[in-house]
């Protein structure tokens, strides 16, 4: 052989060489990467194949369905969210791109969203293709009351390693005793006692979600410590109401308890029955099931979960208006939850306020937070879409985690907001409002503290301004939810490129009304603003009257005057020219909810006061009409006589009142005084005791009796006509008002 073809041999064969070890310095690379992204979703607990087949909801269904679908533990929980979690089309469209991102992320929230199926080895391919009807069945009876407390000592028993902390679905399963709340259960299968199943610490299994892949060894980290995607459990477990016993426990609210039977059979009427609705905020997904799964679900047991899903949003949150002054609405939002409002799955979920401001014709002129369709594209094609319209007063409270800058680099994608969140690395944004007992130094220990926004330690409330507009007399706030928003459905579409789930999801968006946001709470509200009174309407109580001209006439001569208000013209000195200005707008009335009633009536006091003036302005008569005017009403005044009744009764104010209202009254006579207040079927309301008054006029809000539209146990009355009694001593008055809301 040539020298030549020797050389080229030779190089041949290096050549050779070199490919066989780039090939299998790439498979060593793919091998490495696999392990990587893999192991981290080992986490311990039961393990898939370990424990046998559980069975399935329907079998249970035999005994504890079928006789009374208010109370039965079937029905109320196959129409539950935790029922359907594995049929959930925003669950499946999310699953798919988790799975696009990290091949063994879908293991993972199966292991969660069907523990049948992931305990019976039928997680894996990771985007649920191979589920069966039983493994949709979600959070199920059999997989539910088999658990045991995984850190108790039973639970560290039956598993090795120990389970580290409560969440990301580190269950423990002990199979062949059905575990609930009591312990004098007659069944044709063994029961035993569990505390555990009373406790929020159950709810935790799932509802504290962290991502194994951002944690140093998920063996020995509690899942609170790292990669936060859920928090709702810390959220509870960081608030009073963790330590309010089973009224403050996620069971106490979403596990309303009742007086029933929890089998066909009848054998123990209990007076502390869980209803097993557990239902949360998800007022959307139950009117697409049907449209996807037919017969497999129960359409009726659906809608009765909308509807309480409903009436827990309305619970979830009070309103309150405030106008510190004349330019500013104040509105707070008072969380009435044990969690974070809103809470869970921070994707899509948000709760916004609107507010409208109308003029005197009952016209919008100015809103924010308004909920319109809008011209988008999806996948290229135009599209016509409800969102929320950004306004520079728009208040969303939501979650938006996303990619920081050096991980976002790391993996070539770009950082900042994402819904990729089985990649996200950290939270932009985050400004739920939090639970009673919240503490900025606790919530951060669980990765749950407020991000981009503030709250004070033990704050559960927000306050948000809002600039009132020209000419705005009413207002109306309204607080939102909204299950899926559009901008996360057209993420969920977009992004997938494995199967139709997003395109199937967005099929039944569509049909089903877009997930409708559902109005939490509203108030609407006439705009009171602080009143600029005039010089002359001296008491400032909205009508001039005899109240200002005796404060004119009380200082009449003095300069400087011993109370500013009698110097109307503020020239330093009461004389002429101040009872000249109380005198042309005598009986104006300077705001529309002034006080109604005799703007003369003069008390013996009054009487004496403006006697006085009488004689002094006689001693220094002038020829003008304005000292004229004045000597008149003087002289009106003091020749009128309807002082000599006992109590006189003026009408309340402002009437109608909306809720609180002035009932102002006058005694020439001191006496016992008293008011009672009646609907209109004629049935005491409420009872207001002045006790003991002297003589005098008690008109204006500092003097007037009050009202503040509540019954004797401090409920709030509704709106309608009511009839008020006014007695003092022996002599009695009455009068009508009106309650609009």
């Amino acid at each position: 052989m040539s020298d030549q073809l020797k050389n080229q041999s030779s190089w041949l064969e290096l050549m050779q060489i070199r490919h066989i070890i780039n090939f299998l310095l790439i498979f060593l690379i793919v091998i490495v990467a696999v392990i990587w992204a893999a192991e981290p979703f080992l986490m311990p607990g039961t393990q898939p194949e370990t424990i046998g087949a559980l069975q399935s909801a329907s079998t249970c269904g035999l005994c504890h369905g079928g006789y009374n679908p208010e109370i039965e533990p079937a029905f109320t929980w196959s129409g539950s969210m935790m029922a359907n979690a594995a049929r959930d089309p925003v669950f499946y469209a999310a699953l798919t791109i988790a799975e696009q991102d990290n091949p063994e992320a879908g293991d993972f929230c199966l292991r969660c969203h069907s523990p049948v199926g992931w305990l019976e080895g039928r997680s894996k391919p990771g985007a649920g293709a191979s589920l069966t009807a039983k493994d949709r069945e979600g959070i199920q009876c059999d997989f539910c009351h088999q658990l045991v407390d995984p850190l108790s000592e039973e639970g560290k028993a039956l598993v090795e390693p120990d389970v580290p902390g409560r969440g990301s679905a580190m269950y423990v399963v002990s199979p062949g005793v059905k575990r609930g709340p009591y312990d004098d259960a007659r069944s044709i299968h063994r029961t035993a006692k569990s505390d555990f199943h009373l406790s929020g610490d159950l709810c935790g299994t799932c509802h504290n979600v962290s991502n194994p892949f951002f944690a140093s060894d998920v063996t020995t980290q509690s899942p609170h410590e790292y990669g936060v995607i859920e928090r709702t459990y810390s959220e509870w477990l960081l608030s009073d109401y963790s330590k309010m016993g089973h009224e403050g426990s996620c069971q106490g609210c979403h596990m309303a308890r009742t007086t029933g039977y929890g089998t066909r059979q009848r054998i123990r009427l209990r007076d502390d029955l869980a209803i097993h609705d557990l239902t949360g905020g998800n007022t959307w997904v139950p009117d697409t099931l049907p449209l996807i799964w037919g017969d497999e679900v129960n359409e009726a047991a659906l809608a009765a979960t909308k509807q309480r899903a409903i009436a827990t949003l309305r619970r979830a949150a009070t309103l309150d208006l405030v106008f510190p002054d004349d330019d500013t609405l104040n509105v707070r939002i008072t969380n009435e939850t044990g969690h974070k409002l809103p809470t869970g799955y921070p994707e899509g979920r948000r709760m916004w306020l609107n507010v409208k401001f109308f003029n005197a014709t009952g016209t919008i002129i100015s809103e924010s937070g308004r909920y319109e369709f809008i011209d988008d594209e999806l996948k290229g094609t135009p599209v016509r879409v409800p969102t929320i319209l950004a306004d520079n007063q728009l208040k969303v409270y939501e979650t938006k985690p996303g990619l920081s800058e050096a991980w976002a680099a790391e993996i070539g994608l770009e950082a900042g907001p994402s819904s990729h969140f089985v990649l996200n690395d950290m939270i932009y944004k985050d400004n739920r409002i939090p639970p009673r007992g919240f503490t900025n130094a606790a919530f951060a220990s669980h990765s749950a503290q407020p991000v981009a926004y503030s709250y004070q330690d033990g704050q559960f409330w927000d306050d948000t301004p809002y600039r009132i507009p020209e000419g705005a007399v009413e207002v109306e706030v309204t607080l939102y939810y909204q299950t899926a928003s559009w901008e996360y459905i057209k993420f969920l579409v977009e992004e997938n490129r494995t199967n139709d789930w997003g395109d199937r999801l967005y099929d039944v968006w569509t049909r089903t009304e877009f997930s409708p946001p559902v109005a939490m709470n509203m108030i609407r509200e006439r705009i009171e603003t602080q009143q600029v009174f005039p010089a002359w309407d001296a008491n400032q109580n909205g009508v001039v009257d005899i109240l200002d001209l005796v404060i004119v006439a009380s200082h009449f001569g003095e300069s400087p005057p011993k109370d500013a208000r009698a110097d109307v013209n503020k020239d330093n000195v009461v004389n002429i020219l101040d009872l000249v200005l109380v005198a042309r707008h005598f009986g104006e009335r300077t705001i529309s909810a002034a006080p109604n009633g005799a703007v003369g009536t003069v008390t013996p006091e009054q009487r004496a006061i403006l006697k006085n003036l009488s004689l002094r302005l006689a001693e220094n008569p002038r020829s003008h009409p304005d000292f004229t005017l004045v000597q008149n009403l003087i002289h009106q005044l003091l020749s009128d006589q309807p002082g000599t009744e006992p109590l006189v009764a003026f009408s309340n104010y402002p009437n109608p009142a909306n809720p609180e209202t002035w009932l102002p009254y006058q005694l020439n006579d001191s006496a016992d005084v008293f008011i009672q207040i009646y609907n209109s079927a004629a049935h005491l309301v409420r009872t207001l005791n002045l006790g003991h008054q002297e003589v005098g006029v008690y008109r204006d809000r500092n003097k007037a009796a009050y009202w503040d539209g509540r019954d004797s146990h401090g409920e709030s009355v509704a709106s309608g006509i009511y009839f008020y009694v006014i007695q003092a001593d022996d002599v009695v008055k009455a009068g009508k008002l009106t309650i609009i809301r």
